[in-house]
């Protein structure tokens, strides 16, 4: 497990590599993250979302922050996505607020008691509602 509580930089490359076990990054609220972090494609990596006192910003997911399977969003978390969030082969465990600035993707599992605020999402697309409006 790796914590990202304020800065993390990649001076010449990427930030974080994850390896050839599951592992799991954790990002507080307000935490920058200079240069990519990738995650092992074939492993389930999760990319998980904390609570804190302030509302959490994500951008980058798919260019910046690649390979992810899960991206989980903690109890009492509110996290702003900008962009898509594509998860198309992974799940989203939502506990907390994630506000998606574009379109949502969730290919096998969208466990949530927390809520998805959909802010320009034109559709949300997670079986058995492929394609169907969200909002």
């Amino acid at each position: 497990m790796v914590w990202c509580g304020r800065t993390v930089h990649g001076k010449t490359g990427d930030a974080i590599q994850f390896g050839s076990a599951a592992g799991t990054l954790v990002v507080d609220p307000g935490a920058v993250v200079s240069g990519s972090i990738v995650a092992n494609g074939s492993m389930v990596d999760m990319l998980d979302l904390a609570s804190g006192a302030a509302t959490g910003t994500l951008t980058g997911l798919g260019s910046q922050f690649t390979a992810f399977s899960t991206v989980a969003v903690d109890s009492g978390a509110t996290w702003g996505v900008g962009g898509k969030l594509d998860l198309l082969g992974g799940s989203l465990p939502n506990n907390g607020c994630i506000a998606v600035g574009a379109e949502l993707i969730v290919g096998t599992d969208l466990s949530s008691s927390g809520n998805i605020v959909s802010i320009g999402v034109e559709y949300l697309r997670w079986p058995p509602f492929v394609g169907q409006k969200s909002g």
